[in-house]
């Protein structure tokens, strides 16, 4: 095909010529595979389509052709051939290229759930040992504190025990003391009562005495 481009090319004269180097340039029929979109001024209308067509394709049926016009068509023809060979290798490529990043960013995308399934797999397994360590912690500080409660208990039971020991015993030197003071009056009122009789037979004797003097 490039053969018969060249071949072409040499037959035509030098009018033709410079418009098939023109339109055998690498990128010519470009603007033909363009996506047509507004935002980037790419979309034709049809008439501009078709008069940018006609400028560099134009019909075997027009009546101004002549041989130089259709050895340009023919050329334009053949260069728009290897062209669309060449987008269509393009296309395949972008097209391979697209499938391999997709397959790319598959695998990316499995391995990253893989690695956050993994992760998320770790945090629990974290959050179940941090759970049993402080449930572990708590029975740990609930049977240190039932301990000490006990020993709060004993402690508070010996005190109350000892507590009423000291009682028990006031009561008891209390009530000894009582029981003295009572026997001491007692000795008291004895003692005072045999001196008052004796006083009393004393008295009763020295006026006998004197009565019986007087006679």
């Amino acid at each position: 095909m490039e053969q018969t481009a060249t071949t072409i090319i040499n037959k035509a004269d030098a009018e033709n010529k410079t418009c098939l180097l023109a339109v055998t340039a690498p990128h010519a029929g470009d603007f033909l595979f363009a996506v047509p979109n507004a935002a980037l001024g790419t979309r034709l209308s049809h008439d501009a389509l078709r008069i940018g067509v006609a400028l560099r394709l134009p019909p075997p049926s027009s009546p101004n052709i002549g041989a130089s016009a259709e050895l340009r068509w023919q050329t334009n023809m053949v260069v728009m051939g290897t062209e669309e060979t060449e987008h269509g290798g393009n296309r395949a490529r972008r097209k391979q290229d697209t499938e391999e990043t997709g397959h790319g960013e598959n695998r990316a995308r499995r391995k990253q759930n893989t690695e956050e399934t993994e992760h998320g797999g770790n945090r629990a397994r974290r959050k179940q040992d941090t759970e049993e360590t402080g449930h572990e912690g708590n029975r740990a500080r609930r049977k240190q504190s039932t301990e000490e409660t006990g020993h709060g208990g004993n402690r508070a039971w010996t005190k109350q025990g000892t507590e009423e020991t000291e009682h028990e015993g006031n009561r008891t030197r209390r009530k000894q003391s009582t029981e003295e003071t009572e026997h001491e009056g007692n000795r008291t009122r004895r003692k005072q009562n045999t001196e008052e009789t004796e006083h009393e037979g004393n008295r009763t004797r020295r006026k006998q005495n004197t009565e019986e003097t007087h006679s």
